[in-house]
């Protein structure tokens, strides 16, 4: 039952078919069934209405050293993130971005393992292509998240 519950609010894994060494990044033992491999580096994972679920993707990962971004999610707390093992000293967190979103994104995806993201209401197409693009290039994971 949980993992049905879990499909419906986890999609869309993308393999890059871009490895360069990089190990996967490790999930909780309730994501395993889903993500077997863990987060690939350098794939796009959807995350969608549910920031438990949200902070359970990341909790093992952080916890374990991998750095994690927050884009454009002003109402999540530290303190909630930081319940599910998301290491509170190796967390960005962007609230606000504006207008430059793509390259709030992008510029994290550079340099941080796992990235999620609120897209704005009106995001260019090309922007979504280019971000998932970075991702592959950079063997971090991109996480947009949004409500249902």
């Amino acid at each position: 039952m949980l993992d049905l519950a879990l499909r419906d609010r986890l999609t869309g894994v993308a393999d890059s078919g871009h490895r360069r060494g990089a190990p996967p990044l490790p999930v909780a033992g309730a994501l395993q069934p889903l993500l077997p491999e863990g987060l690939r580096r350098g794939s796009t994972v959807q995350v969608t209405g549910s920031i438990s679920l949200l902070f359970a993707l990341l909790g093992v990962a952080s916890a374990e050293g991998a750095w994690c971004a927050l884009v454009g999610l002003p109402g999540i707390s530290a303190e909630a993130a930081d319940e599910y093992g998301v290491e509170l000293g190796r967390l960005a967190v962007v609230p606000h971005p504006g207008p430059g979103w793509a390259t709030a994104v992008g510029a994290l995806l550079d340099a941080v393992d796992v990235v999620v993201t609120h897209p704005p209401p009106r995001v260019v197409p090309g922007d979504v292509r280019r971000l998932t693009a970075r991702a592959r290039s950079h063997d971090s994971v991109l996480v947009p998240f949004g409500a249902e």
